[in-house]
């Protein structure tokens, strides 16, 4: 995959970009490779999950994984690359207040025994690309699969936020996340259950602070609704 760079200034005077780079695949035998995310590191840099495959249908276990790089913006050059994490990750952030990058995903694995499937959080060291905390989230062991991961601002607080096809929502300070991971019973994430209503299911999630906006479906109909977690 080749990643082009054009400087505001030249994008009117020419075609060709300023600088270019190319990145490999990372899974042996793979031929799928694309971008699904970037954002801002610092002024000179910004990050990009780069995911990687073998064939472009549906990957699980080791046959897919994010690689996520820091690029110089100005040389076009890697400052790091992350150990590669399986699966895909849809959101990443750096929050400079903690000085982390915070970047959420899934993943399925698959044997003759059974199928887990599962979301993931991960946190980064925004100076290496090291790992400095992984939570994973079993749907099965949920009992319902996560729609919806992020990082919503309260104040000047950051609060990791999942919520899962149901409507239950797990919201944890990211401070607290960095030193405990998601508060749990056993294997399950704690959360809050809204009611929404009779055979009810989330289609689209929106959170910002501390509300979630959920359209929730049932057959043909579709409505909207809010709620905050605590």
């Amino acid at each position: 995959m080749e990643v082009l760079f054009w400087r505001g200034a030249d994008v009117p005077k020419s075609l060709e970009p300023a600088a270019s780079l190319t990145l490999d695949c990372g899974v042996e035998g793979g031929d799928e490779v694309h971008p699904t995310c970037s954002a801002p590191l610092d002024e000179k840099t910004f990050l990009l999950p780069v995911y990687e495959a073998l064939g472009s249908f549906l990957q699980i276990g080791s046959a897919c994984q994010t690689s996520i790089y820091a690029i110089d913006t100005e040389t076009m050059t890697i400052r790091w690359h992350a150990k590669p994490i399986g699966g895909w990750v849809h959101t990443i952030r750096y929050v400079a207040a903690l000085d982390v990058i915070v970047a959420f995903g899934r993943h399925q694995h698959d044997d003759d025994q059974k199928r887990d499937t599962f979301g993931y959080v991960v946190a980064l060291d925004p100076a290496t690309g090291s790992e400095r905390r992984m939570e994973t989230i079993s749907h099965g062991v949920q009992g319902s699969p996560v729609e919806y991961g992020g990082l919503s601002r309260i104040a000047d607080d950051f609060v990791v936020v999942v919520v899962f096809d149901d409507g239950s929502t797990c919201a944890v300070e990211l401070t607290h996340f960095l030193e405990h991971g998601f508060p749990r019973e056993g294997e399950r994430l704690v959360v809050s259950r809204p009611q929404l209503g009779e055979v009810s299911n989330v289609q689209e999630i929106a959170v910002t602070g501390q509300t979630v906006i959920a359209t929730v479906g049932h057959w043909s109909e579709h409505r909207s609704l809010y709620f905050t977690f605590p």
